[in-house]
C-alpha cells in the first residue's frame, strides 16, 4: 500500500533514508559523505520547505519513502529511499509511478553523478538527463544546492519537462496556435537531444525562424540526410544558414 507519510512517520522516514544511502559511501565523492548522511535537522528542514513523502507500507511497516516537492513551475521529486533489505523488489518503481500519476506538472529530480544505477533506474521510467549546462542552470534555481553538489549532481526530466522546453523554443519562431501542428511535425523525427540549450549547441535539425511548416518539414530532411550536425541557440550559425540556403530551405 502506498500512503502519505505524516509527523508520525518522521523517525521511520529518516530511518529509512540513512539506511539506504550507505551504498553511497565510498561512491560518491568523499567530501559529499558524512555520518549520518542526512541529519534529523536537514529532513525537518525539507519537509518544512514543501517537501511531501509518500511511503510503501507492508503489514504495517514503510518499506520505502520518495518526496514529492511543487517548486515554481515543476515538481521535484526528493529524497527516494528503500531499505537495503527490500531493494529489487520493485518499491522504488511503484513509488515512482503513482507520484508522476499523481502530478501534472513537470517534473525534474537530481541525482549523485557517481550513482549510475540511480539514473538507469529513473532513465527505465522515463526520464532523461538533461544537459550538463542546463543542470548547472536548474540546481540553483530549484533545488538551491552549494556549488560543490552541483558540480557532482544530474539533473533527469519526463518528458513533459522537455516537451515544456521544446513547446518554449516553438514560441521562438511560431506564433502560439501553430504549437500542435509544429510539435506534430517534430514527433516522427524524434526530439530526444533537443532540450540541450547553451546559446549554440550540436542539434539534430534547426527549427527555422521563417516560421513555416513547409520550411520546418525541409529543413528536418536536410538534417536527416546530411549526417552533419548543425547548431541551433539564441542565433544560428551562419554555416547552418549556408547548408539551408543551399538546399532552398531558409531565405
Amino acid at each position: 500500500m502506498i500512503r502519505p507519510c505524516t509527523d508520525n512517520d518522521f523517525d521511520t522516514i529518516w530511518a529509512i533514508v540513512n539506511d539506504a544511502a550507505q551504498v553511497y559511501k565510498g561512491v560518491i565523492p568523499a567530501d559529499r559523505w558524512h555520518e549520518p548522511y542526512m541529519p534529523r535537522e536537514e529532513l525537518r528542514e525539507a519537509i518544512d520547505s514543501g517537501v511531501q513523502f509518500w511511503g510503501c507500507e507492508h503489514n504495517g511497516a514503510l518499506l520505502g519513502v520518495m518526496g514529492v516537492q511543487p517548486v515554481r513551475d515543476v515538481t521535484l521529486i526528493r529524497h527516494a529511499y528503500v531499505r537495503t533489505s527490500h531493494r529489487r523488489h520493485g518499491i522504488g518503481g511503484q513509488l515512482l509511478v503513482f507520484l508522476l500519476a499523481r502530478t501534472a506538472s513537470p517534473t525534474l529530480l537530481g541525482a549523485w553523478a557517481a550513482a549510475d544505477w540511480a539514473v538507469r533506474f529513473y532513465e527505465k521510467h522515463g526520464f532523461r538527463l538533461v544537459a550538463p549546462e542546463e543542470k548547472d542552470r536548474l540546481l540553483p534555481k530549484y533545488w538551491g544546492v552549494p556549488r560543490r553538489q552541483i558540480e557532482t549532481s544530474v539533473v533527469l526530466g519526463d518528458q513533459r519537462w522537455f516537451n515544456a522546453v521544446l513547446k518554449t523554443w516553438i514560441l521562438r519562431y511560431y506564433a502560439a496556435e501553430m504549437v500542435p501542428e509544429v510539435m506534430a511535425t517534430l514527433a516522427p523525427y524524434g526530439t530526444q537531444s533537443w532540450h540541450r540549450e547553451p546559446q549554440r549547441v550540436k542539434r539534430d535539425a534547426v527549427i527555422v525562424s521563417c516560421g513555416s511548416i513547409d520550411k520546418l518539414q525541409a529543413t528536418i530532411l536536410t538534417a536527416m540526410h546530411d549526417y552533419r550536425d548543425v547548431l541551433i541557440g539564441e542565433e544560428v550559425d551562419p554555416w547552418v544558414i549556408g547548408e539551408l540556403q543551399r538546399y532552398r530551405v531558409c531565405t
